[in-house]
C-alpha cells in the first residue's frame, strides 16, 4: 500500500503561510520565479497543500487535502508570506476513502471569495495520459518539502513553501497508467527530483504548456524517496466535476 500525501501531515502541518527560507520546494527541484503563476499554496490552518486556478475563482487541488466545505486560505505567490485570497473547498462527492487508505477521486476545487488575474492552467483533452508515450516528461510544480534532515536520527522533512518545479518521467505507458492513475517513474533518491508532502494538489504538466494532464496525488513512502502518482486530470469523472464551478 502506497501512502498518502497527506499522511504524516505534522511533519509539515501549518498554522498560517509561512515565509520561505534559501532553499527551493519540491524534492531536488528549481525555484519556479513568474514560470507558473496559476500554481498556488492553500491552508485550512493546519493542513497545506499545493494546487492550481483554472479560472478566475476555480482552484482545483487534492481531494484528501482538506474536507468538504473547509474554510481555507491561499496565495499564487511564489514565495508566500501571507494569504492573498480565501475560499471553500468542495470534495468530489466520490471521493474515498481518508488517509492511509488509496484515494479513489482524488480532486477537490475551492471556490475563491474573489476573481484572481489569469494566466490559468487548462484541463486536458479527454485520455491526453493513455496516450503519453513511454518515458515521456511532465513537469510537476508544487510547494512541498525540499529536503531532509538527519539530524542524528529520523530524517525530517524540510518545507520551504517556495514555489518549484522539476521535470519528472512518467513510467512505461499502458502499464503504469490506471483508470484514475498515472506513475512517475523519477525517484527522489539522490539529487532526483520528486514529489514530496505538501506538492498534493500541485499540477503534472505537458511540458512546456499550462496543460495540467494530472495532478499530484500520494508516493511511495515517508521520506519521498520512491515513485509519485498523480491523479489523473483527463477523465470524464473528473472533467465533469471540475466543469461544475467553472460553470458558476
Amino acid at each position: 500500500m502506497f501512502i498518502s500525501m497527506r499522511r504524516l501531515c505534522g511533519l509539515l502541518c501549518v498554522a498560517a503561510l509561512v515565509s520561505a527560507g534559501s532553499a527551493s520546494a519540491v524534492l531536488n527541484g528549481a525555484f519556479d520565479g513568474a514560470g507558473h503563476p496559476y500554481v498556488g499554496l492553500v491552508s485550512d490552518g493546519s493542513t497545506s497543500c499545493s494546487g492550481f486556478l483554472v479560472g478566475p475563482t476555480t482552484f482545483v487541488t487534492a481531494g484528501h487535502c482538506f474536507a468538504d466545505g473547509a474554510a481555507v486560505r491561499g496565495t499564487q505567490d511564489a514565495s508566500p508570506t501571507v494569504p492573498t485570497w480565501t475560499g471553500v473547498s468542495h470534495l468530489d462527492p466520490s471521493y474515498c476513502c481518508g488517509i492511509g487508505n488509496p484515494q479513489t477521486h482524488d480532486v477537490a476545487v475551492v471556490v475563491l471569495d474573489r476573481a484572481q488575474p489569469g494566466p490559468y492552467a487548462q484541463l486536458p483533452a479527454l485520455g491526453a495520459a493513455a496516450r503519453l508515450g513511454k518515458k515521456a516528461s511532465l513537469t510537476l510544480v508544487g510547494y512541498g518539502v525540499s529536503g531532509f534532515s538527519n539530524g542524528g536520527g529520523k530524517p525530517q522533512p524540510l518545507a520551504t513553501f517556495q514555489r518549484s518545479y522539476a521535470t519528472l518521467t512518467l513510467g512505461n505507458a499502458g502499464t503504469d497508467v490506471s483508470a484514475e492513475f498515472f506513475k512517475l517513474a523519477s525517484t527522489a533518491s539522490g539529487n532526483k527530483p520528486g514529489a514530496c508532502f505538501g506538492d498534493s494538489g500541485g499540477p503534472d504538466l505537458l511540458p512546456g504548456t499550462n496543460v495540467a494532464v494530472g495532478l499530484t496525488s500520494y508516493g511511495s513512502n515517508s521520506i519521498c524517496s520512491g515513485p509519485s502518482y498523480a491523479y489523473r486530470l483527463d477523465t470524464p469523472a473528473a472533467q465533469s466535476f471540475v466543469a461544475q464551478f467553472l460553470a458558476r
